[in-house]
């Protein structure tokens, strides 16, 4: 990797924290709007970068996936008035640390797809991709959890939900599907494209449908949010074991104990 490779996503890392903390924080910003405008705009910035360092190769689908992250690590602590300045500063340095790991790791990938075999790091960042999939469902499912766009109007707050929900966990399965590969980078053929496909959009309509039966249970936003970040993980176990047909006991009882301990915390907590 160049250093200026390193550089642009260090740079990436923190203009994040910087954002966060200058608009959160220093400034103390609470109009939503200008809030999310500014956060597009350093968003965009990032990207712009992001694009040129990789000038020729196709990251369209990480770019979207990178943007989703992004942004909803801006708007988590927005979605908490109260939280303390500190913890806040911490989270958005970690973020922005947290951010500069997916970028490298993203680097790997691409690296890996060129020469069409795997390389040392890939298994590192897959955990990384696996790991910030996981993070940006309880980032999202959070703040949307909360949002409250009409509070005269149940029916309609729930639609919009419901179909952010749906868009989200659509877009995130559809741009990780280099994620889910077979043996080697590179090998993803047509039929092993259809079947991610399909599975991935099972897997969306599963997860949008919990999404909307959570929003009847008396839970806090971020206990459900624990719910479905919990059950990310159970189906993008899925769609790999199913794709090497190896959707053994273990991974039922797996997912079994990770549903309950899920559905204990978020009863215990709320």
């Amino acid at each position: 990797m160049t250093f200026n490779k390193k550089l642009t996503y260090l740079g990436f890392g923190l203009l994040f924290s910087l954002t966060g903390i200058i608009c959160d924080i220093l400034l103390d910003i609470t109009n939503v709007y200008v809030y999310l405008s500014i956060v597009t705009i350093s968003t965009l910035v990032s990207l712009a970068a992001f694009y040129k360092v990789h000038k020729g190769t196709y990251i369209l689908d990480k770019a979207i996936y990178l943007s989703l992250f992004v942004i909803c690590a801006y708007i988590f602590p927005f979605a908490f008035p109260n939280l303390d300045n500190y913890i806040k500063a911490i989270y958005f340095l970690g973020m922005g640390g947290v951010i500069y790991g997916l970028l490298l790791s993203f680097n790997i990938y691409i690296v890996a797809e060129k020469v069409n075999e795997n390389i040392p790091l890939i298994q590192p960042a897959r955990l990384i991709v696996f790991i910030t999939t996981i993070m940006g469902s309880f980032l999202f499912a959070t703040v949307n959890y909360k949002l409250i766009i009409f509070s005269n109007l149940p029916l309609v707050n729930l639609l919009i939900k419901s179909i952010l929900f749906f868009v989200y966990y659509y877009l995130i399965f559809y741009t990780i599907r280099w994620f889910f590969l077979d043996e080697k980078i590179g090998e993803l053929k047509a039929k092993n494209l259809v079947k991610i496909e399909s599975i991935s959009f099972f897997a969306v309509l599963v997860i949008t449908q919990l999404s909307i039966v959570l929003m009847y249970f008396p839970y806090e936003a971020y206990a459900s949010s624990i719910i479905l970040s919990v059950t990310t993980y159970i189906l993008m176990n899925l769609i790999q074991n199913l794709l090497v047909h190896n959707v053994n006991t273990k991974y039922i009882l797996e997912s079994v104990f990770l549903i309950v301990l899920s559905l204990f915390i978020a009863f215990f907590i709320s």
